[in-house]
């Protein structure tokens, strides 16, 4: 379990990927009748191969996994309020998801470190993220930020 912080225009918001945040994600999977599970939108998130939906419904989790974790408020986040404290980022859901990838990876290197031994560091697409590159040999950037910490002063 890996806490860490996003700061969006001066607030701090605690996100955390703990079992109450997979526990909410597969939740609302069922509720909404989505054909997935945590795990498997987990998988896609950390494989970087997730859809929008599966991104903000991963930020959703982990902003309630904080919330539980430091009891910062009552009332749980909404979908849509994540959307819109996403949307206040200077960089959007790129710049929320480079952050919570890098928590999402501290939180589970167990499972990490068995997909490795799987074959997927035989994977090209990884070899190539890990030398800084892309498949096409052009040098991806790097992400906004390298710390637990998230920050955003967009000023509304």
């Amino acid at each position: 379990m890996i806490d860490a912080v996003i700061t969006i225009d001066g607030q701090d918001y605690p996100v955390c990927f703990n079992t109450h945040a997979q526990y909410a994600l597969d939740v609302h999977c069922r509720r909404e009748k989505l054909p997935t599970n945590a795990g498997e939108i987990i998988d896609r998130v950390m494989a970087r191969r997730a859809g929008v939906m599966e991104m903000v419904l991963v930020m959703w989790a982990m902003m309630e996994g904080g919330r539980k974790r430091k009891e910062t408020r009552a009332r749980p986040y909404m979908v849509d309020e994540v959307n819109d404290l996403i949307d206040k980022l200077p960089g959007g859901l790129v710049e929320a998801m480079e952050g919570l990838l890098a928590a999402l990876a501290a939180a589970a290197p167990k499972a990490t470190e068995s997909k490795k031994k799987k074959g997927e560091e035989d994977d090209p697409e990884r070899k190539n993220e890990q030398s800084g590159s892309t498949s096409s040999g052009i040098p991806s950037s790097k992400p906004p930020f390298e710390s637990e910490s998230l920050t955003s002063n967009s000023g509304g």
